[in-house]
C-alpha cells in the first residue's frame, strides 16, 4: 500500500508526504479513544440516539452510520496507516492517498469493505488515518 502511494504523482514532482505504521494495540487504543471522543462531540446527537441516524435522508445515513461504527471501532484495527502532508501540500496529497486506497482493493476486494478513510488534522498538517483490517507486507505482485 505504501509503495502504490509514493508512485503517485504530485505537484511540482514533490512527494511530501509522509507514512506513519501503527501497530501497536496500546497506541491504536489510544487513537480510538480519541478519536470516539471527538465523534461524541461532533456527532452527539447520533451517539446519545442511534436513531436519530434512520432520520437522516439516504446518502447522509449512510455517511454518518460509516462514521459512526469508525468511531466505535477505530482502535481494534490491527494496523493503521496515517498519510501526512504539510498544510501547503494542497491537492498534491490526494493522489497518494487515492494510490493507497486503490492498492487496497488490488488486495482483496473482501478487504476494501472493511477499509476506512477518515481526515485527521494534526496541528497544520493534513493527514489520513487507514485502519486496515487485515495487514499485508506486500504491495501487489
Amino acid at each position: 500500500m505504501i509503495d502504490a502511494a509514493t508512485r503517485a504523482p504530485a505537484g511540482g514532482n514533490m512527494q511530501i508526504w509522509h507514512f506513519l505504521v501503527v501497530r501497536d494495540v496500546e497506541k491504536r487504543r489510544q487513537i480510538g479513544d480519541i478519536y470516539w471522543e471527538v465523534w461524541k462531540e461532533y456527532g452527539n446527537q447520533y451517539v446519545e440516539d442511534p436513531a436519530n441516524i434512520d432520520k437522516l435522508p439516504k446518502q447522509m445515513r449512510l455517511v454518518v452510520r460509516s462514521t459512526d461504527d469508525l468511531a466505535r471501532n477505530i482502535g481494534s484495527v490491527p494496523v493503521h496507516l496515517f498519510i501526512c502532508g504539510p498544510e501547503q501540500a494542497g491537492g498534491t496529497i490526494y493522489p497518494a492517498v487515492q494510490n493507497a486506497l486503490l492498492s487496497c482493493r488490488a488486495w482483496d476486494s473482501a478487504a476494501w469493505s472493511r477499509v476506512s478513510i477518515a481526515p485527521i488534522w494534526i496541528g497544520w498538517d493534513r493527514c489520513w488515518v487507514f485502519p486496515k483490517a487485515r495487514p499485508r507486507m506486500h504491495c501487489c505482485r
